[in-house]
């Protein structure tokens, strides 16, 4: 697999901040009384149901391990042998 995508932290990520963002823009109509338009109340409720999809979305996908595997998730410790004797690297020879 060529591409590395993180949906599932990505989607946490940036729905998280578009809730944010959401909470912050009705900031203004619910407290200092400004914007009180009924289109500008959507769009922040709009705003904030997506954000609260894409962030449960990224939660769920996490959740569930619906991440394939890429081509950096094998560590070197699973090719180890069975029997767990360590053993020395093999020594490098420059050659000139």
């Amino acid at each position: 697999m060529v591409c590395e995508c993180q949906w599932g932290l990505t989607s946490i990520l940036l729905g998280g901040i578009v809730v944010v963002a959401a909470g912050a823009f009705s900031f203004f109509p619910v407290v200092l009384q400004l914007f009180k338009y009924d289109w500008y109340i959507m769009l922040c409720w709009a705003w904030f149901l997506l954000g609260a999809s894409v962030l449960s979305f990224g939660c769920i996908w996490e959740i569930c391990g619906c991440q394939p595997q890429g081509r950096w998730a094998k560590s070197r410790e699973e090719d180890a042998p069975v029997d767990d004797i360590a053993s020395a690297p093999t020594p490098y020879i420059m050659i000139a």
